[in-house]
């Protein structure tokens, strides 16, 4: 982000909120904003041989949705640093409200925010599910999530029903960036994304299959990003990879 402007943190609930300036108000040191998946994405993309692949995409499904395109080792910005904002691809015209105004967009859908949100309203509903008495008033947002997979792995009706939601939201997006950016190589990230990496995987595939012309002439690479306590000691060297970065930039 150029101008040090974030035009939309759906998240956060921001708009158009100047963060360099606010920043820069503590601070003396050099400013750059970024988006998260692009900072994340270049730090973890360069300590592995992914990076040498032509054209990444790096998906991630957390806090928020979004994506960033990489091609030959560069992070594509687009014109206002937007590029890859797949979150806000509205789904379900009718759907939720987004943090971004619109309704529907997928991170209103399958976000961790919204999928913790859903399975605590249904599970005031009276819905069946062995969540039930697993989620605890003051858990966390990320808690609710990992009990969520791990209902997934005990076979649970209800959370194999939400994952397959998901499923069928994600992958149909990613088709469509397929489509879009022919990318080679499909990187899965995200605290969401971990509780059924797998799953998530054969459903893209499936979708590319069905959704993707051209299919026999492409040779895409699906792998799982590293969980974020093993990327730890990658992290620390973010202040150095992101100097790099803004260089290249």
């Amino acid at each position: 982000m150029p101008d040090g402007v974030v035009k939309n943190s759906s998240p956060l609930r921001w708009h158009n909120t100047p963060l360099k300036k606010i920043l820069s108000e503590y601070v003396s040191c050099h400013i750059t904003i970024c988006r998260h998946i692009h900072v994340k994405a270049f730090v973890l993309d360069t300590f592995s041989d992914v990076w040498a692949r032509p054209i990444i995409f790096h998906t991630t499904i957390g806090h928020g949705v979004g994506g960033a395109l990489i091609i030959d080792g560069k992070i594509m910005f687009g014109d206002k640093g937007l590029m890859g904002e797949i979150g806000h691809i509205v789904v379900e015209p009718n759907g939720p409200l987004c943090g971004c105004g619109n309704r529907g967009c997928l991170e209103s859908l399958i976000s961790g925010p919204a999928l913790a949100e859903r399975i605590k309203n249904d599970i005031k509903n009276g819905v069946n599910t062995c969540l039930v008495n697993m989620i605890k008033k003051n858990d966390s947002i990320k808690d609710i999530i990992q009990l969520w997979g791990t209902a997934i792995r005990k076979g649970d009706n209800y959370a194999l029903k939400i994952r397959n939601l998901v499923g069928e939201y994600f992958g149909h997006i990613i088709a469509i960036t397929v489509i879009c950016y022919d990318p080679n190589t499909i990187i899965l990230d995200g605290y969401v994304t971990e509780q059924c990496s797998d799953y998530l995987s054969e459903k893209i595939k499936e979708k590319i299959k069905t959704e993707v012309c051209g299919v026999e002439a492409r040779d895409i690479r699906i792998i799982t990003a590293v969980k974020e306590e093993e990327a730890y000691f990658a992290k620390i060297a973010a202040k150095a990879a992101l100097w790099e970065l803004i260089q290249k930039t």
